[in-house]
């Protein structure tokens, strides 16, 4: 019992770093936006009356792009004014997204603060911003939690298909677009297969993420299936919409780092710059290396901040690693939509496609797909942030005092105190067992916790601690006489009744 509250209290506190970080890069980004009146950019239109009742369910034979958001919209508006309706759905996108993406990553919270930083903040978010597309924000809030929805349903926790329903629900909330970024990434993450995992429990999980998602995505989906006459055929709108280059680093590159949007006048200031690319190469790599750390088992350092670690995969503390593998897999293929129709032979191809079938021209615009690369990039630097930090701590401190938040040097020093008085209690005294713990190698350390240090330590940890190479240092896991020694080679070794003889 005690264990499921203090899961509960992780999440809790995990949950508030990243809602507070949302929070803080809401007012900062929209702080001119804030005062009363209502903002015109683009796709961004709200109006003090809503229209016809036809138009906003997609029923008056007009094509569906606005169904059902703009018709939540209108609701909305008539609980409170438009435009306070207006800011408040553009800062909880910021709030709830960063609280979503902060629970996606294990560790400390200085990278889970990090990560929704990323989340919520950069040249995707600001291009869309600027273009006026408010759903696919909303979207982009939403899509971290139908991630860790998912991912909670690969291992059958509890409440994990209500939360995936409410999570896609609000993604089918905004229209076509959302809907597939979110039901897509979904169900990537759930249908991935883990390690000898059945294929029957597979399919289980993608059926349901399908399912749900075909009912959810109705109110869009049936006036556009129903519309007379169809939908016109407009393959010139592929090469229109196409992703173009807004850095030095060419398309590619622009869509790595999270930009590359149609229209020119909606780029982020300086980005076009070379003075901008160390620091977008810099932040995608760390990205990078993040999720492959992700993705590769962690084995037993409790220290790192991987998919086999032991906070991931729990209750707003990661992703386990099919989790992970489906939202690079998502991300992988967001990135091949959002580059098609750049590029001469994927776009030729796409716009034979667009003309065969007029409802796949919602790809044209391929940019606006990027939302699980956004997502996946941002998990990877929260990860990279807290193995920064773990190595960071171990070199300033040298010990789990100064990983545990006790400050870099002040940590430090506080385990060599603690050590030295350990050392001065005696032997056989708690003091002395606490720093023999202390001294031990940082991938045993856990370990010898949950065994203890007093009688039966011997028995109990022995023949559970396996060799760690540190030649020519002899240490103790337990005080006095009663644990396993550290022996110069890297061995254990069990103390003997009486002094070894020279």
């Amino acid at each position: 019992m005690g264990g499921a509250r203090g899961r509960v209290r992780s999440a809790a506190r995990t949950g508030t770093i990243g809602l507070a970080v949302g929070a803080l890069l809401a007012l900062l980004a929209l702080w001119p936006l804030l005062r009363r009146g209502y903002v015109l950019t683009y796709d961004m239109v709200f109006v003090p009356e809503p229209g016809p009742l036809p138009s906003l369910l997609g029923v008056d034979g007009s094509v569906a792009r606005g169904v059902p958001s703009d018709g939540l919209a209108a609701l909305l508006g008539r609980l409170a004014p438009a435009d306070v309706v207006q800011k408040a759905l553009l800062a909880g996108a910021f709030a709830v997204g960063g609280w979503g993406v902060a629970r996606l990553v294990p560790g400390r919270p200085a990278a889970r603060a990090a990560a929704a930083a990323l989340g919520v903040w950069n040249a995707w978010v600001y291009e869309r911003l600027v273009l006026g597309h408010w759903t696919l924000l909303l979207a982009a809030a939403a899509l971290p939690w139908a991630v860790e929805r998912a991912a909670a349903l690969r291992r059958d926790a509890r409440g994990a298909l209500p939360g995936l329903a409410l999570a896609l629900a609000a993604g089918a909330a905004t229209g076509a677009s959302g809907t597939l970024v979110v039901v897509g990434t979904a169900l990537a993450v759930a249908g991935v297969p883990g390690r000898r995992e059945r294929a029957g429990a597979v399919a289980a999980r993608a059926g349901t993420v399908l399912a749900l998602g075909l009912v959810l995505s109705l109110p869009w989906l049936v006036p556009t299936l129903t519309r007379p006459g169809g939908l016109p055929p407009r393959p010139e709108a592929v090469a229109v919409f196409a992703a173009r280059a807004d850095t030095p680093l060419g398309v590619v590159g622009s869509l790595l780092t999270l930009g590359g949007a149609w229209n020119p006048d909606v780029v982020p200031p300086g980005r076009d710059s070379w003075a901008a690319v160390p620091a977008l190469v810099l932040l995608t790599g760390l990205a990078l290396w993040g999720l492959a750390t992700l993705l590769r088992p962690a084995g037993g350092d409790p220290g790192r901040a991987g998919a086999g670690g032991p906070a991931a995969g729990a209750f707003g503390g990661g992703l386990p690693p099919g989790a992970a593998a489906g939202l690079v897999l998502a991300a992988a293929a967001a990135l091949v939509v959002a580059v098609a129709g750049a590029l001469p032979l994927p776009a030729r191809a796409l716009r034979a496609l667009v003309a065969a079938v007029p409802a796949a021209g919602v790809l044209r615009d391929g940019q606006r797909y990027l939302l699980p690369l956004v997502l996946a990039q941002a998990v990877g630097y929260g990860v990279a942030a807290d193995r920064l930090l773990a190595r960071a701590a171990r070199a300033c401190g040298g010990g789990g005092g100064a990983e545990r938040g006790g400050g870099c040097c002040g940590g430090g020093r506080a385990g060599a105190g603690a050590r030295a008085r350990g050392g001065a209690a005696g032997a056989g005294g708690r003091g002395g067992r606490a720093a023999g713990r202390g001294d031990l190698p940082e991938g045993l350390r856990d370990r010898a916790r949950r065994h203890g240090g007093g009688p039966g330590a011997r028995r109990r940890a022995g023949p559970a601690l396996e060799p760690v190479r540190r030649a020519g240092v002899e240490r103790r896991a337990a005080g006095g006489g009663s644990g396993p020694r550290w022996a110069p080679g890297g061995r254990w070794r069990r103390p003997t009744s009486r002094p070894a003889t020279r």
